[in-house]
């Protein structure tokens, strides 16, 4: 995904293209892409797969190091049309929420009391906080906690309410209430399939976006041995759709980002490196239907 205006870009300190993708959503008729290191989103043509920068209200320039990012891992639509990033919450400089308008307005929310909730759903899971995803569906808010490929640590889906998280990222908001469910992906040749972001369906479950990647740190990156597309039902049964590229070979692009649009995916790739464009993939999507 390249900037339509890579002199904007540049203007801004920018790369010419968008680096990092780590979520998406379908926000009107344009793909809103998040970047992980980079304080800005991206609003994508899906015409053309040009972009332009949306800056968020950030302290500090907006390319950023992978010690001072904001780590800005997932996003969701609210229910009055703006869209919540954020941060993974991994270490104190990345307990990051904002609320964005694609008109340009963004406001830093008060994102303490989530993530503090957060930590204490997990804690007795001996999980680190990492969140890759969030969505919106109703009356109930899903985070998708993301484990690394080697370890004890799980994958895990906290469920919260809608009110109870838009009051906690509010100024006078208290600590939402949040339900831990563990989730076991599988793994592929030796390494856990771990989720890296989530879309809630009505009727259907939590369609997501997974990696096995090969590393024992839910900081630090590593080999990305396969890519999957996959659902959680109602009934908690779980379902994987390898990604392979256009010649049928497996996929070894850590896919991070989903949006769906009918019958589509959209998906967005961390080429974890920031001298590289990330890809999007336009992938033929259906109900997966759970193993027997």
């Amino acid at each position: 995904m390249m900037y339509a205006d890579p002199a904007r870009a540049a203007s801004l300190g920018l790369p010419p293209f968008v680096r990092a993708a780590s979520s998406a959503a379908l926000v009107s008729d344009a793909l809103v892409v998040v970047q992980d290191d980079v304080h800005a989103l991206a609003r994508v043509d899906l015409r053309t797969a040009l972009a332009e920068p949306v800056p968020l209200p950030l302290a500090g320039s907006l390319a950023r190091s992978r010690e001072d990012k904001a780590d800005l891992e997932a996003c969701a639509l609210l229910p009055d049309g703006r869209l919540l990033v954020l941060g993974s919450g991994a270490r104190p400089e990345r307990r990051v929420a904002l609320a964005v308008s694609m008109e340009g307005a963004a406001e830093v929310l008060h994102a303490g009391p989530l993530f503090d909730a957060i930590d204490r759903a997990l804690e007795p899971l001996s999980c680190a906080t990492n969140v890759e995803g969030v969505s919106v569906l109703g009356d109930a808010v899903f985070f998708l906690q993301r484990a690394p490929g080697r370890g004890d640590a799980p994958c895990v889906v906290l469920r919260g309410d809608t009110r109870e998280v838009l009051g906690a990222l509010s100024t006078t908001g208290a600590a939402p209430s949040l339900h831990a469910r563990v989730v076991d992906l599988g793994a592929l040749d030796g390494t856990r399939v771990t989720w890296t972001d989530g879309v809630a369906l009505y009727g259907v479950g939590l369609v997501f976006t997974a990696t096995a990647e090969d590393t024992s740190d839910p900081v630090l990156d590593g080999v990305v041995k396969g890519s999957f597309l996959g659902l959680v039902d109602r009934a908690g049964r779980v379902s994987l759709a390898r990604l392979r590229d256009v010649d049928g070979a497996p996929l070894t692009a850590k896919v991070e980002g989903l949006a769906l649009a009918g019958a589509r995916a959209w998906l967005v790739v961390d080429p974890d490196d920031e001298a590289r464009a990330s890809d999007l993939l336009d992938v033929p999507f259906g109900v997966l239907q759970p193993a027997p």
